[in-house]
């Protein structure tokens, strides 16, 4: 039985992080819960748009059945630009893959980042800002744009049931 984030996971059908166009960028956050609260964030572009944001969340329909459902949107160059300080601020590209302590929100976080060819990939336990570096800054800005654009009217929404996903363990 494949745990409950894998199972959202591959019903969200999300593929290993990477771009055809080697100019472009793709960043995604994914947030594996214990309490069955995971999301997944990802933002990508080529160099010749402004780009995508896909948004999954996960919950749980009449107390026992598992569902998700996505939501895609455009982005503007703003949301690029506050990424990219982000980024910068928070040393991205040199955060060791793991470290930093745990707290109560009993979920791990993880961004991968695919960037003029380079790929990153950082997860922590939690997002306790003492023991984080500026990982969690970048976390919760991928988290609220998903929040902010889920009130745009121009967003698109899919559901899907996750409760009999069951991916190939590799």
């Amino acid at each position: 039985m494949a745990s409950s984030f894998k199972k959202f996971f591959y019903a969200a059908k999300e593929k290993p992080l990477s771009l055809p166009d080697p100019e472009g960028e793709c960043y995604r956050l994914s947030v594996d819960s214990t309490w069955l609260r995971h999301r997944i964030v990802r933002v990508e572009r080529t160099r010749n748009s402004s780009g995508d944001l896909v948004a999954h969340w996960m919950g749980i329909k009449d107390s026992s059945k598992l569902w998700g459902y996505t939501m895609r949107a455009p982005l503007e160059m703003k949301h690029w630009r506050c990424l990219q300080a982000i980024l910068e601020f928070s040393n991205f590209w040199t955060l060791p893959l793991s470290g930093g302590g745990g707290a109560m929100d009993g979920a791990w976080y993880t961004v991968e980042a695919w960037q003029a060819g380079c790929q990153h990939r950082v997860c922590r336990h939690s997002l306790d800002e003492s023991h984080q570096e500026s990982f969690s800054l970048l976390c919760y800005y991928l988290s609220h744009l998903a929040d902010l654009i889920h009130e745009r009217a121009d967003k698109a929404f899919a559901s899907f049931d996750i409760s009999d996903a069951e991916p190939a363990d590799h």
